[in-house]
């Protein structure tokens, strides 16, 4: 399932955009792979846009590991705001629960919205192109 992400250390922002089919041993392998690059440090902000998934194959068990994953790497991961957009069908369910497991074992606040616009808008961050985002 094909992930490409980004950081940048200046805005203090991680942007993964996810398109697809994803699995949760690729958001497991995913979550680690950001956390070990070098460019990442704790307490940085996170935009992941899954409107381009087209398929999810995970439990809600699964998920909730992943959250749980998540809340062990909390100290490297930091309290950082984690931005998901989805705006329907299972990458809105997958968010909605990744919201609710994440909330109780990380200390990230997150969100759920149905468009990068008003996701970059809560983190504060400026538009990466002018579009019809929302």
């Amino acid at each position: 399932m094909p992930h490409t992400y980004d950081i940048d250390r200046k805005a203090n922002l991680v942007r993964i955009v996810v398109t697809g089919h994803d699995t949760a041993p690729e958001m497991e392998r995913r979550l680690r792979e950001i956390t070990n690059d070098l460019a990442f440090s704790p307490g940085m902000d996170a935009l992941v846009d899954l409107t381009g998934m087209t398929g999810l194959d995970a439990s809600a068990d699964q998920i909730g590991d992943i959250a749980a994953l998540h809340g062990m790497l909390d100290a490297l991961i930091g309290d950082g705001r984690l931005a998901l957009v989805a705006a329907q069908g299972l990458p809105l369910g997958f968010s909605q629960l990744y919201q609710t497991f994440g909330e109780q074992r990380t200390s990230m606040k997150i969100r759920v919205f149905a468009s990068v616009g008003e996701a970059e808008r809560w983190l504060g961050i400026r538009p990466r192109k002018t579009d019809d985002r929302g």
